[in-house]
């Protein structure tokens, strides 16, 4: 009970930065919108067990790279096995009874997440290749809940683009307008055409037959979104608002495809 009270269980247990909750629940609640399955659920289960284990971890790589052995040293190690345990369990489970086949977007996109993890154990999780890393392991996961859902893979793994993009597009816009807020050097420009590209890719995408004609419609709101905020932003907005609006443009984007998809 000592140890406990000298060590901050809940910045162990839960992740400090908000934003990746948006990252995490897009994809999954996408697939259930469109893709429903028990198994699908239970695999979202599994992600968001796996999603908790990178706080845990993270503290436990940058302790034992620096040799130190302190009391959140050993609970970071205890919640980093809850976690890692449970999540493995249930794809165990899956794969048992529905075949590995349905792992290999996640497969592909855990070189991603280690990517994150070797940013995490320099203490350098902040820049934008480990968040881009995370983020886009994260979308793969919507299109192995789609193939536990008896979807094929190429239409799959459009989910995986579709989620990539605006997680893409979403970073580097909030970057841009956090550089902003603070009065920092920013580029403005890059972030525009980003978005102008992205509506570009999802054009050529639909005219193939490749995805409904409303993902364009949700990209084109990210892209009024991003000139608005980038061009004109509101005086005197804080980081807070930045991150909560843009929160609910990620729920406004999937609502929107999945719309495309019914």
């Amino acid at each position: 009970m000592a140890s406990m009270a000298r060590v901050n269980l809940r910045s162990i247990a839960l992740p400090t930065e908000h934003g990746g909750w948006g990252f995490l629940i897009e994809p999954i609640l996408l697939a259930l919108l469109i893709a429903p399955s028990w198994q699908g659920l239970i695999l979202a289960v599994a992600v968001v067990s796996l999603f908790l284990l990178h706080q845990p971890l993270k503290i436990a790589i940058k302790d034992n790279l620096k040799r130190r052995r302190v009391p959140r040293t050993q609970w970071a190690e205890r919640f980093a096995l809850l976690y890692g345990g449970l999540g493995i369990s249930l794809i165990l489970i899956l794969t048992t009874f529905n075949g590995a086949s349905f792992l290999l977007p996640m497969m592909v996109g855990s070189i991603f997440a280690l990517v994150q993890v070797f940013y995490d154990g320099r203490n350098k999780s902040r820049n934008l290749i480990p968040e881009l890393s995370g983020a886009i392991a994260l979308a793969a996961t919507a299109s192995s809940m789609a193939l536990l859902a008896n979807w094929t893979l190429i239409p799959a793994l459009i989910l995986w683009l579709i989620l990539s993009t605006r997680a893409l597009t979403a970073i580097i816009y909030v970057r841009v307008r956090l550089r902003m807020a603070y009065g920092k050097p920013h580029n403005k420009h890059f972030a525009l055409g980003l978005h102008i590209m992205a509506l570009v890719i999802f054009t050529i995408f639909v005219f193939y037959d490749l995805m409904p004609v409303v993902t364009v419609l949700a990209m084109l709101i990210l892209v009024i979104r991003a000139f608005k905020g980038i061009l004109a932003p509101a005086p005197q907005v804080t980081p807070k608002i930045i991150g909560f609006t843009e929160l609910a443009f990620g729920m406004i984007y999937v609502l929107v495809v999945s719309f495309g998809y019914w």
